[in-house]
């Protein structure tokens, strides 16, 4: 799987927050982000689905920055 597809599963999960309430904020059906989880990355959602979850992709390299809000000196990193 993509790794940028488990990063937005992996924040959706430890968010608690279920495929349809983040297709409701994010302006997407649950059916599409289902598919986006399992790595389907369609360009006119995906970024919407990263802003509510707080996922900045980072410099050439490609890395993830998941933002946790608990904990706000906190930022998990991995590589695409």
């Amino acid at each position: 799987m993509n790794k940028l597809c488990e990063a937005i599963k992996k924040t959706r999960q430890k968010k608690n927050i279920t495929q349809k309430k983040l297709a409701k904020i994010s302006g997407c059906s649950q059916s599409l982000l289902s598919k986006i989880e399992n790595g389907y990355l369609p360009s006119s959602k995906i970024f919407q689905i990263l802003h509510v979850l707080k996922i900045q992709i980072l410099g050439e390299t490609h890395d993830i920055a998941i933002h946790n809000e608990s904990e706000s000196s906190k930022i998990e990193r991995t590589t695409l």
